[in-house]
């Protein structure tokens, strides 16, 4: 495996959607998968907290996307259909 291909990975995995949001808010340009990504789980934060049953659900529900965005690699927000929640 080459060198870039090689940083392309690591990048990927090291980068989280909140890190991609950061750099598009100091006027970096995004790739088209870290645009889609942030897209997808923008969509998808806006219909799971929708689902919240009470305060305290949508508290949980909350905290839960922070750790998503911060921690979870961009990739997992690729494909909109797959993305989940379980940690």
């Amino acid at each position: 495996m080459n060198k870039v291909v090689q940083d392309t990975e690591v990048k990927s995995l090291l980068l989280s959607v909140s890190d991609i949001r950061d750099c598009f808010f100091e006027g970096a340009s995004l790739s088209e998968s870290e645009r889609t990504a942030m897209q997808n789980f923008d969509a998808f934060r806006i219909e799971y907290l929708k689902q919240s049953e009470s305060s305290a659900d949508f508290d949980q529900r909350y905290f839960l996307l922070q750790l998503l965005e911060n921690l979870y690699p961009y990739t997992h927000f690729l494909i909109y259909d797959k993305i989940n929640t379980s940690i």
